[in-house]
């Protein structure tokens, strides 16, 4: 058994350890043929008993309360950005910051604004990774963001000084994306590079741009109705076709199954050589 950093295992670390073996919940014996979902239907937030044993043998019980299948996605991606960033640090004698959007939505975009705020007073350069990302809706003040300029400098009496408008990021920016970047995230991909704001990193975007809206039929079904398209400002449609990074570098999965990801690496490397 794993751990998820911030879980309610991971709470319990002092009676959860790595590999230790679930082999009951809640009086329910786990076998090869048992479903395992079964024990935790409709026991979110309530407290079940799990039985456990270790690699040397010795059982015991611990009392956890289970999070919704949304929550422990939420937990994976906190724990998967804390990691990455780490791994940024270790590559950039800590100048480059780090930050991965899930989405497009209004809660990322809002989540993104205060990270560029903290990321901007201490990191010289800024990896943004868009891939994975599903799309959503927030593309313009997404990109309004990262188009902000530093107009001036100040230096308070005390503490440390910085620039006005303190949340504009004035160093080098990469954008990483891959084929699962979708939806407004290509949106967010092609004006970056439109604008210029720095360079774009990974594999061809997915290609699925188009909007659409839900129709409900007089059976009851449902039909979605193309609405808008998008295109580059060179007129070309960018559905089918998706976002062409400027610097293709495709995911080495040897190296991802050592725990490495080299389109990060190339993406924190490019800009190094900036900085220098």
């Amino acid at each position: 058994m794993k751990r998820s950093q911030d879980s309610p295992a991971a709470r319990k670390i002092s009676e959860i350890r790595a590999f230790d073996k679930i082999t009951a919940i809640d009086g329910v014996k786990l076998e090869s043929t048992t479903n395992y979902f079964a024990p935790l239907e409709g026991v979110i937030d309530k407290e079940v008993k799990v039985d456990l044993i270790n690699r040397g043998g010795i059982t015991r019980s611990v009392y956890l309360t289970p999070v919704s299948q949304d929550e422990y996605h939420e937990l994976a991606w906190r724990f998967r950005e804390s990691k990455t960033q780490g791994t940024v640090d270790q590559l950039s004698q800590n100048q480059v910051g780090y930050i991965a959007l899930q989405q497009i939505s209004a809660a990322s975009v809002a989540k993104f604004e205060d990270d560029i705020k903290v990321l901007s007073q201490s990191k010289r350069a800024l990896v943004i990774d868009l891939r994975g990302n599903s799309g959503g809706s927030e593309h313009d003040r997404l990109l309004s963001i990262l188009s902000r300029k530093p107009y001036v400098k100040h230096s308070p009496r005390l503490g440390s000084g910085g620039s006005d408008a303190p949340w504009a990021f004035a160093g080098p920016i990469a954008l990483l994306v891959d084929e699962y970047t979708s939806s407004d995230a290509e949106i967010v991909a092609q004006g970056f590079k439109e604008l210029k704001l720095g360079e774009v990193i990974g594999t061809t975007t997915y290609g699925a741009v188009i909007g659409t809206e839900k129709k409900i039929m007089a059976d009851g079904s449902v039909l979605s109705v193309p609405t808008v398209g998008w295109f580059s400002l060179s007129d070309q449609n960018l559905e089918n076709l998706g976002v062409t990074p400027d610097h293709h570098v495709a995911l080495d999965l040897s190296k991802a199954d050592r725990g490495e990801d080299n389109q990060l690496a190339e993406a924190v490397s490019r800009l190094m050589s900036k900085l220098r």
